[in-house]
Formats: C-alpha cells, structure tokens, sequence
C-alpha cells in the first residue's frame, strides 16, 4: 500500500528536515521528562480513542491512517485494523517507532500522500491542522484515500491566548474555528457528524461520501 518506506524522505527540503529533526529530538525529551504532559496527552488520547470506539462497527474494512503523527504513536492495531502512521519527518517517526513496536511508519507529505486511494477505514489527524496552509487541497487528499463511509476526525484549537502567542512565535501556522471546519469538509464532500471540545483541542467527526 505505502508507495514510500520510512527511509525515503522523498522531497523535503535539508533545512526542513533539519529543523523536524531537532524538534523530535525536544519533543521526546519533554515527554521523557515531564510527567504532565504525558498525562494531558494521554488523556486526549484516551478521549478520542473512546469516540472511535463508538464508530468502530460502523466503518468499512481496511486499515486507519495517522499522518503527521509526529512522536507520539497511537499503536500498532485498533479493532483488528493496522495502523500507518505518516510524518513529513523521517526522525519524528523514528523516534515515534522506538516507542511502539509494530504498525506502518512512512514518510511522506500530507497535502501529497504517497497512498493509494480508497484505501483507508479511517483518518485520524490530531495536532496536524494548524500546520495546513491550504485545507481544501488536504481535504481533498484525505477523501481521496479514504473508503466511501470511512471516518474522518481531526482536532483544531480554537484561537485563544496560548494560540495567538504560538501564532506570533510561528506566523505560518494556521488556526480556524471548528465552524470554518465544518464549511470546508462540506464543501469537501464530507458528511459532518458533529463536533465537541475537549480539553485543549477541538475535535470534529466526518464520513466520507
């Protein structure tokens, strides 16, 4: 199914993976050394993974796809379906396989996913939203290689104090309401299901028509 391995960083620019390096390299550090953020972590996970539940019996046959999962693994089975995670950075999925063994890892773009399409049960994109600067072309993409009925849930943060600062820190992120979600994966040709805050995050669920 990938069309590129884990070892094939593709495209990305030096100074992109240069800069993703280092980031994963802080980011397991931080989660090594500080206990809290483990916690909150967990417990988003723990949040979502009870909604997935929920649909579990709903969804078409096939594998779940995790792209831009950074370091921090789901696992390698959910329900009996494999798990591919997917990171623009070769060492955010090293360090993200060191923690879990099994499952897929494979580097690759997601406004490009090096994926066949319908080939997908669900997508989970949780902490990816921020970074995308053209959400209709990535809606786009995700549908393309999801399964008619496959799931969609992805997490956005509304904008507050703490976004505006990282806004200001990093200019090209992108922070939208869950609202504006919802019109784009309309327009998409998704079939939004609904939406909910939770803790830090923002989560809205869709199917794929």
């Amino acid at each position: 199914m990938p069309a590129k391995s884990l070892d094939t960083p593709g495209t990305v620019p030096v100074r992109y993976r240069l800069y993703w390096r280092w980031r994963a390299v802080l980011w397991d550090r931080w989660y090594a050394a500080l206990p809290l953020l483990n916690r909150v972590t967990r417990l988003e996970h723990t949040r979502i993974r009870a909604v997935l539940d929920r649909w579990a019996h709903t969804l078409p046959e096939g594998p779940m796809l995790v792209p831009g999962c950074g370091v921090y693994h789901w696992s390698a089975v959910w329900w009996g379906r494999p798990i591919l995670h997917l990171d623009l950075a070769p060492r955010m999925l090293i360090v993200a396989q060191n923690r879990q063994t099994g499952g897929w890892y494979v580097a690759g773009d997601a406004m490009q996913l090096p994926l066949q399409s319908s080939s997908f049960s669900a997508v989970l994109a949780v902490g990816l939203s921020e970074y995308i600067a053209d959400p209709s072309r990535w809606l786009y993409e995700l549908r393309r290689v999801l399964r008619p009925g496959g799931l969609l849930l992805l997490t956005t943060t509304p904008s507050n104090r703490r976004t505006r600062l990282r806004r200001w820190v990093n200019p090209a992120l992108h922070f939208r309401s869950t609202e504006k979600w919802c019109n784009l994966l309309d327009e998409a040709g998704f079939r939004v299901h609904g939406s909910g805050t939770w803790t830090t995050q923002a989560v809205v669920l869709a199917r794929s028509t």
